[in-house]
Order: C-alpha cells, then sequence, then structure tokens
C-alpha cells in the first residue's frame, strides 16, 4: 500500500505560533500525533495541524462560555463538550486574538503558580501601556482567571 503523501507545513503560521506558546513560562514544544503540540507540566494547551486542503488549524480550551460564544465566527468550531475549540489560523491578519487565546487556553491547563505569572505579566503590560495614554482603563485578568482562581479555592465543610 502507498504512503500517503505528507501535507506541507505553513512554515510562517507555524513559526509565529511556536513563538507565541513558547513565550509561556515553562511551556515545552512536543510532536503528538505526528504533530506540534504545545504542553505545560504534561498537558496539551495548544495543537497544531495542517488539513489535507492546505488550511493551518489549531485546538485550544476555553472556558465554555467563552468558546460557546466564540464559534458564531465561521474561523471556529467546538470540539467535545468542554471548552475545546479549533480555529483555522491559515490566513490570519491579528496574531494579538491568537495570542489571547493561547494564553487563556495555557491559564486553564497551567499549574496555579504559573498561571498567575501570565496574570502578572499581562497586568503589568497593561499598566505600562495605560500609564501612556491619556484615559486609563481597568487591568483585567484573562476571561478565565476569575473561574481558575474561584476553582482553586479550598472548600470548606
Amino acid at each position: 500500500m502507498p504512503k500517503p503523501a505528507s501535507v506541507p507545513v505553513n512554515l510562517k503560521v507555524l513559526k509565529k505560533l511556536t513563538e507565541i506558546c513558547l513565550e509561556l513560562p515553562e511551556a515545552i514544544e512536543t510532536m503528538s500525533w505526528g504533530k506540534p503540540h504545545f504542553k505545560i507540566s504534561g498537558k496539551i494547551f495548544c495543537g497544531y495541524r495542517e488539513e489535507e486542503d492546505g488550511r493551518s488549524v489549531i485546538g485550544l480550551l476555553l472556558e465554555m462560555g467563552h468558546a460557546q460564544q466564540i464559534v458564531e465566527d465561521p474561523r471556529f468550531w467546538l470540539v467535545g463538550n468542554k471548552g475545546g475549540v479549533c480555529i483555522d489560523i491559515s490566513n490570519v491578519t491579528d496574531w494579538k486574538e491568537v495570542k489571547n487565546l493561547v494564553t487563556e487556553s495555557y491559564y486553564l491547563m497551567a499549574p496555579k503558580h504559573l498561571a498567575e505569572q501570565v496574570v502578572e505579566a499581562n497586568q503589568s503590560g497593561k499598566s505600562k501601556q495605560s500609564q501612556s495614554s491619556a484615559k486609563k482603563k481597568p487591568v483585567s485578568k484573562p476571561v478565565s482567571a476569575k473561574a481558575k482562581s474561584a476553582s482553586s479555592k479550598p472548600k470548606q465543610k
């Protein structure tokens, strides 16, 4: 039986995605199922693949409410029933949007101490930006920060 032709990798897209993922604390790149994946503490927070038609696709985990909202955009689709989302990043023009989504997924998968480092970095970055503007905006945590901190509190008996 002939070996199926491999799908060419969109190196420009994969390079940018790799930069975004590996900027996050202790994130690593691995090959899983023959495709590049990015992990934190052994958990995948972002996976990359190319479809047979050449589209570059990433899979992420988002808060369920956010996932259900974002799939109204035709670039996104749900995977499973726990907030898994895929996005076609073949023609991305707004890498900041991709970075925010990857960061949210990382935040949901990372141990609390690493997730908090991302929140602190986002807050300090936003603080620097707001100092340069005349009108200051309140600094917020990633979309999932409130849920993560609430779920990490010990339960009282």
